[in-house]
């Protein structure tokens, strides 16, 4: 019995430590690039708000893609760009309604799920961020952004971290 308690814990201690490897690394990453961590062409963000209801709503994690070829980006296409929101630059994630290419140019008219109107201003092809995967962690985005914080870093990452060395 002690054994298979040993061996049950252990397993729990490797799995907290590769997940805390993983939430650090993410949190660097972010650091790095704007707040957008970008982990092999791969970027998680927290849904801030219910403007794509019912695909996803806020405090929602979802997953993006970087693009290759904007070009093949299409209507119906999810994308997350940079935007100005209330006077500052800021992601947004709305889904393609009208593409507009030329030879030498491409822009991209957006709207959320649950909005009636056209963003009113284009997303052009330097403020893309990724396509969105179609993957999505209900609720998970407020948990990442905790621990994004210094206070969830520690008490999340640094503690368990410690106490995971002090017992091996």
């Amino acid at each position: 019995m002690k054994k298979a308690l040993k061996i049950i814990l252990d397993v729990l201690a490797w799995v907290l430590l590769i997940l805390a490897l993983l939430v650090t690394l993410i949190v660097f990453a972010a650091g790095k690039n704007n707040g957008v961590a970008n982990i092999f062409g791969y970027t998680p963000l927290t849904v801030e708000s219910n403007s794509m209801s019912p695909t996803f709503k806020t405090n929602d994690l979802i997953i993006t893609k970087k693009i290759k070829d904007l070009y093949d980006l299409k209507e119906g296409d999810v994308i997350t760009f940079y935007t100005i929101i209330d006077g500052r630059r800021a992601l947004n994630t709305h889904r393609i309604v009208e593409v507009n290419k030329t030879d030498s140019s491409i822009s991209f008219v957006t709207r959320g799920d649950n909005n009636s109107i056209d963003d009113s201003i284009p997303v052009n092809a330097v403020d893309i961020v990724g396509k969105w995967t179609g993957a999505r962690l209900k609720g998970f985005g407020k948990v990442m952004d905790f621990l994004r914080t210094k206070k969830g870093f520690f008490i999340c990452i640094i503690i368990p971290l410690a106490l995971f060395f002090l017992f091996e």
